[in-house]
């Protein structure tokens, strides 16, 4: 563990998860590659990784390889959301949408909350 990483939240998360158990459904393995790409941006080998979530280093790397692919699938993101606060790590949910909805659920100002509803408003209608 090279990095100052939240090591004690990993491990919550990938017990509390079964990330090291044989379940293969999507939810799990899309949470298997975000917390892999996770751990190797924080400096862990492949075999640390590997060990942590009781897999392969090559399985490890296909991880890595598909990461790319996968972050743009509203499915990853909606499977990865929680770990991802939990981590800090919400760089992968840039989108304006869910940015002003994050907004909405926080203010308690109505002239606040009516702004932001049509901000989501007009970025939802203009992608159509």
């Amino acid at each position: 563990m090279k990095k100052n990483i939240k090591m004690p939240v990993v491990l919550k998360i990938i017990q509390k998860n079964g990330l090291n158990k044989e379940n293969r459904t999507q939810i799990k393995t899309y949470q298997r590659v975000f917390v892999t790409k996770y751990l190797r941006e924080n400096n862990l080998t492949l075999q640390e990784i590997g060990k942590l979530l009781n897999r392969s280093h090559s399985t490890v790397i296909y991880f890595l390889d598909i990461y790319e692919s996968k972050i743009k699938d509203p499915k990853f993101k909606k499977a990865v959301y929680d770990i991802s606060l939990a981590l800090g790590n919400n760089n992968i949910f840039d989108d304006p949408k869910i940015k002003n909805i994050n907004k909405a659920l926080s203010t308690n100002d109505c002239a606040e909350l009516k702004k932001i509803v049509t901000e989501i408003y007009n970025t939802v209608t203009s992608i159509n």
